[in-house]
């Protein structure tokens, strides 16, 4: 049995559900997703896949689905699983994880190059943004935008179209490092301030 490393974990309703990887040579990265009992720490199950390894994105847990990604793979995929027996429920496979959150009807993944909205459903695409650089930073959704940091710039993006509705440029020539919301703010963290900005939902 292979010894990978726990990068991100998750928690609900008693159990741990641990992403992890391990690179065996420099072109084959693999997963695995244990569920542990929390208490008692027995292995409830285990899903592994040879499409990369799941990264330090911990796994989502939602009404009995368990969401995740790897990268490093070939090519890497995003898994829908049951988080009762481990079962695959979807994948979709075309990119690597490098920051992923959901809504109700939603996954949003940044593949470093692209940010990916994925049906929580059936896995497929509902719409897709690429982008000239790389960029691992994070996402977060609010009143149908999703709002993402890439070094230079803050993108919103309408959830419903998939359109790019507007780009923020980092105003002290700096980059952006991270993005959160709150109910009636969007919060954006460069290397030297953190700014409020007001939701593009309430600027019309």
């Amino acid at each position: 049995d292979i010894e990978l490393s726990t990068a991100g974990v998750g928690y609900v309703n008693g159990k741990l559900f641990l992403g992890q990887r391990k690179t065996i040579n420099g072109a084959l990265t693999i997963g695995r997703i244990i569920a542990l009992d929390a208490q008692s720490g027995d292995s409830l199950w285990g899903f592994e896949t040879n499409n990369g390894g799941f990264s330090w994105i911990p796994p989502i847990i939602e009404e009995g689905v368990v969401y995740a990604g790897t990268y490093l793979g070939n090519p890497s995929r995003v898994f829908a699983l049951d988080a009762e027996n481990g079962e695959m429920i979807w994948e979709r496979p075309g990119f690597s994880t490098y920051q992923m959150i959901t809504n109700e009807h939603r996954i949003y993944v940044n593949t470093q190059g692209s940010l990916q909205a994925i049906e929580k459903s059936n896995g497929e695409i509902a719409w897709s943004v690429t982008f000239e650089s790389s960029g691992t930073a994070n996402i977060v959704y609010l009143e149908g935008y999703v709002y993402h940091v890439r070094n230079s710039e803050l993108v919103i993006v309408q959830d419903s179209t998939g359109k790019v509705v507007h780009r923020e440029p980092v105003p002290d020539g700096t980059f952006f490092w991270h993005v959160a919301a709150s109910s009636d703010k969007i919060f954006a963290q460069t290397s030297r301030q953190l700014i409020a900005y007001q939701p593009w939902h309430l600027r019309n």
